[in-house]
């Protein structure tokens, strides 16, 4: 139970981390220039965010433990890759189907949360591979 928790707040601190780090500076000139799309800073909804990051990060966690007997680094790490793939793609190409975002923003949008789930992945294989069944 405590690697558990232990594992959800470090992958919850991590896609954190990389969230500010990609859309407070590595996209923001591009959401500057499509301003007119998005929620002024004053409107969005951080704690929505904060709660939605966290039941995925609770969901990832125990999908992890319930479904893999054998944790390893390398379990992990397949399954942060399959995860990512399954969300990171309607999160880039499919919002960039039905939303006039640049295709350039949709490819960051699908790579940056592939990787976040990649390292997602790791963690979680790194960090479960004591838990007893």
């Amino acid at each position: 139970m405590k690697r558990a928790i232990l594992t959800t707040l470090a992958i919850f601190i991590t896609l954190t981390a990389l969230d500010i780090l990609i859309h407070n500076v590595l996209l923001k000139e591009t959401y500057e220039q499509t301003k007119h799309l998005w929620r002024t800073e004053n409107e969005m909804k951080i704690g929505t965010m904060t709660a939605v990051r966290f039941i995925l990060t609770l969901a990832f966690t125990t999908l992890f433990i319930t479904t893999h007997k054998k944790r390893t680094y390398k379990t992990g790490l397949k399954f942060g890759i399959l995860i990512g793939l399954i969300t990171a793609t309607p999160m880039g190409f499919g919002t960039y189907a039905y939303m006039p975002i640049s295709f350039n923003l949709a490819l960051a949008w699908f790579a940056s949360n592939f990787i976040s789930m990649t390292l997602a992945g790791l963690i979680v294989g790194s960090i479960t591979t004591c838990i007893k069944d």
